[in-house]
């Protein structure tokens, strides 16, 4: 392995552990805000990180989108994923709702075929196959066990998949800091708007905890963009899957949760099938 690729590792595992710190951070404070308020207030200091990013990478030119539909739509999307995937926070376990979201990476190989007429190989197929298996087990539909706020976490997981199709239609279509820009202004927006709902005014520990928040989800950002760029993707993506070994740490430590067996085996059946839909089919 290089040192780019070695470099590019490490940056994905910051980002995993970064990401799973402010996911927790988030968890926490929707004990006493909505999800639109969590939101609004966590995106004011991301916007920090998106000033910075636009300076470096040219300017207010990137304000002015190539695909303004696309792009638009595509931040539409990362808005109400990013407002479902915080109500997961609110209904279910750190670890367990972030082991359902991880399935997205599975519905977004079946988009992908339907919509952009990608060609899916034997991998990506038996990806899918595991993967649904992996929700049903860690669901358990029919039995006692079942949790109906499991289906939260899922429809974060669709958004996210029709997110990411939208953003493969881009492709170079658009730069990277510009689609965030959209996603990080929408985001804002529609944080603001739900202040409308009902508001709370923070105390200064939780305009510390928003702060937090916001600077470390757009480093994060930063960190897996930046992966990617000096690493294989056959590499570094399926290091984002530690993600969920830090989010049973955090939830152990914050809440005493820990998943139980069948969450644990699910849970591994959906990163599995996530890591093969990275993976080329063999020839035929």
């Amino acid at each position: 392995m290089d040192r780019d690729a070695r470099l590019g590792a490490l940056y994905m595992v910051l980002s995993t552990i970064i990401l799973t710190a402010q996911d927790a951070i988030a968890k926490w404070l929707t004990a006493d805000y909505h999800a639109g308020e969590i939101l609004f207030y966590r995106t004011i200091s991301g916007m920090a990180v998106v000033f910075w990013l636009m300076r470096r990478d040219g300017g207010w030119r990137l304000a002015v989108p190539r695909a303004p539909k696309l792009t638009i739509l595509r931040g539409v999307l990362a808005v109400l994923c990013s407002l479902v995937i915080v109500m997961s926070w609110a209904v279910l376990p750190l670890a367990d709702a972030m082991a359902v979201v991880f399935v997205s990476p599975v519905m977004l190989t079946i988009m992908s075929a339907i919509l952009l007429r990608e060609r899916v190989g034997r991998n990506g197929w038996a990806a899918v196959i595991i993967g649904f298996v992996g929700v049903l087990v860690m669901m358990r539909p029919g039995t006692a066990a079942f949790q109906w706020a499991v289906i939260v976490p899922i429809t974060a997981a669709l958004i996210s998949a029709g997110r990411d199709v939208i953003t493969r239609k881009l492709g170079t279509m658009e730069a990277s800091t510009t689609i965030f820009l959209y996603s990080q202004v929408l985001t804002l927006v529609g944080g603001g708007l739900s202040l409308f709902w009902q508001a709370h005014w923070p105390g200064w520990f939780d305009w510390l905890l928003f702060a937090a928040a916001g600077i470390m989800a757009g480093i994060a950002q930063y960190l897996i963009i930046a992966s990617f760029r000096l690493a294989p993707a056959s590499l570094v993506s399926p290091l984002r899957y530690l993600s969920l070994v830090w989010a049973v740490g955090f939830g152990w430590w914050l809440w005493g949760d820990l998943p139980d067996i069948w969450i644990v085996s699910g849970g591994v059946m959906v990163v599995a099938a996530a890591i093969l839909t990275t993976r080329p089919s063999p020839p035929k």
